[in-house]
């Protein structure tokens, strides 16, 4: 069995399937309007999203194309094995020097297509509010957060392996584990590196927010308004961190954009992911994808002839990793996104008919009409998109879901 080929067919598979999902939003594009939500884009507007989405679209596939055609090289040329030679003959350092070749390869590709996709394409539609300056540090802090994180884990799977050997399965099960609930705390320290985020400020609509959460005796260590003004001129609000940790966060975009109302129907939907645990929910999906990827993963680790057909003399683990990253992790999420997403659409469901129940229906569809519209949301994706791609219901749905609920509670 060739290692070699079955990764490069696999790679071709992913690739041809990411162009296929990219034709089907190019379709979606020509598809007719819903009536209930025929009243998001005047003719002009719609006509600047349709403009827009076919050109972000291209580009995603050039970008696509080019990440594509690099891995390929770079496996066909044997590139991995060539760059490890300039490493010691030390294990972890073996590791690390592809990691890091690796990681300044994507950064050069993406740094490319992003800089063109955000100061381009972006600020042609006057979305981006991102200067160089801003544009160049967050590409930068990306880098190296990455680069250090990765760095850490495949550190403590070298150490854990020679200390544990065929026990490394659990035991860095456990260690993976550990990990995703620790960024689910510390999500919102992350955050701060790239964003200001300040409370909200005392008035009617702190107080109005503050007596939903003691309506439904629920906590948060704060409601925080983000500057998310400061790279683009899109809305949204989201919930984060977990314990102590726990936020609500609102964006400032979003704050301008909507009336108090709005905002406090948004919030209500946010508060009903909450009081239904989805953060959890999400968690549990997360750390399930996790074990499985480690499952598969451990079958490359376990087998030295795997490095061997990629020019390795013996086993590289940072290589291991890479292949992990492009290949195993991307099929794996590709075979499990239309389960995981379908729940993820209930829970946005549920989470709107919480905000229903409160009283917001009116105002949650005003408040996502104006979400839609300020963020050229597509208002007819093709059911292929929908079941592969969206974690969230088309528009459409939830607005008729929303007045479903409204009329059988009346």
């Amino acid at each position: 069995m060739d290692y070699k080929i079955i990764t490069l067919i696999l790679i071709t598979i992913l690739f041809i399937y990411n162009i296929i999902s990219k034709y089907f939003i190019f379709t979606s594009i020509s598809r007719p309007i819903p009536e209930n939500v025929k009243d998001v884009y005047d003719i002009t507007t719609y006509q600047k999203w349709a403009e827009y989405t076919s050109e972000k679209t291209e580009h995603k596939i050039y970008h696509e194309l080019i990440g594509y055609i690099v891995f390929m090289m770079l496996i066909i040329f044997n590139a991995f094995a060539f760059v490890e030679k300039v490493g010691s003959e030390d294990v972890y350092t073996r590791s690390i020097v592809l990691l890091v070749f690796f990681e300044l390869v994507n950064f050069i590709v993406d740094f490319v297509f992003d800089y063109f996709d955000t100061m381009k394409i972006e600020s042609k539609y006057g979305f981006n509010k991102t200067s160089k300056k801003t544009f160049i540090a967050d590409q930068i802090k990306n880098f190296v957060l990455s680069l250090g994180l990765t760095i850490g884990l495949i550190a403590t799977f070298i150490g854990l392996y020679h200390w544990l050997g065929d026990f490394i399965l659990l035991a860095f099960s456990l260690i993976m584990v550990l990990f995703i609930l620790g960024l689910f705390f510390l999500t919102p320290l992350f955050a701060k590196i790239f964003n200001k985020f300040t409370p909200l400020p005392d008035g009617t609509l702190r107080t109005n927010l503050e007596n939903l959460l003691t309506k439904n005796g629920y906590k948060v260590n704060e409601i925080k308004v983000m500057d998310g003004s400061r790279r683009s001129s899109k809305a949204n609000a989201y919930f984060s961190g977990l314990g102590k940790t726990k936020n609500i966060v609102l964006y400032d975009t979003m704050m301008e954009l909507m009336t108090e109302a709005e905002i406090i129907a948004v919030f209500a939907h946010e508060l009903g992911h909450g009081k239904n645990k989805d953060i959890i929910k999400g968690y549990v999906s997360s750390l399930l994808q996790v074990l499985v990827i480690i499952f598969i993963s451990w079958f490359i680790i376990s087998r030295v002839a795997f490095s061997q057909d990629f020019a390795f003399e013996d086993l590289n683990y940072g290589f291991a990793f890479i292949l992990i990253l492009v290949v195993i992790v991307p099929i794996v999420s590709t075979i499990i996104a239309p389960i995981t997403n379908f729940f993820s659409r209930k829970h946005e469901y549920k989470a709107d008919k919480f905000a229903g129940k409160e009283g917001y229906s009116e105002a949650l569809i005003s408040g996502l009409k104006k979400l839609s519209r300020n963020n050229y949301a597509c208002l007819n994706p093709h059911p292929f998109i929908v079941k592969m791609k969206y974690t969230h219901p088309p528009l459409s749905q939830r607005i008729a879901a929303l007045e479903e609920d409204h009329v059988s509670s009346n």
